[in-house]
């Protein structure tokens, strides 16, 4: 009876240990920039705390029939004790409006691939900068 109690636990505490080496795989965004509207590039760092492969995919923002579109990030091969830094590259339609009060942000999201357990998919928001004027008509009456 006991050497079966014995064999039981050390098969949750093996479940256990499985389980917890794959929540901790985890990837981490820093250095997260606030897109300009007159520039055409931006960079943010990623880590992750295991080797892996990430693969990046980011939405275009669409509004009014205009678009701000942006370029493919290439894969990259992430070592544990170093972050990379990756470029985003974009360009704004000449004619977007960037109406005052709005907000414009994009979803960047990286996924893991690799042997053993990946991380699970990492999102970060990026936001272009607020218009810090705004356009009203005026007839000549204020």
């Amino acid at each position: 009876m006991k050497t079966k109690i014995v064999g039981i636990l050390s098969f949750f505490a093996l479940i256990l240990f499985l389980v917890a080496g794959i929540v901790s795989a985890t990837i981490n965004f820093t250095n997260v920039p606030t897109l300009s509207k007159t520039s055409n590039s931006s960079t943010i760092t990623v880590s992750s705390n295991q080797n892996e492969t990430l693969s990046f995919s980011i939405q275009d923002i669409t509004s009014n029939s205009k678009k701000i579109t942006f370029s493919s990030i290439p894969t990259i091969i992430i070592n544990s004790t170093a972050s990379q830094t990756i470029t985003i590259n974009y360009v704004v339609d000449p004619n977007f409006e960037f109406v005052f009060g709005e907000d414009y942000s994009t979803v960047l999201t990286a996924t893991a691939t690799g042997t053993g357990s990946p991380s699970p998919p990492a999102n970060v928001t990026l936001h272009f900068a607020d218009s810090n004027f705004c356009e009203v008509g005026n007839d000549g009456e204020v």
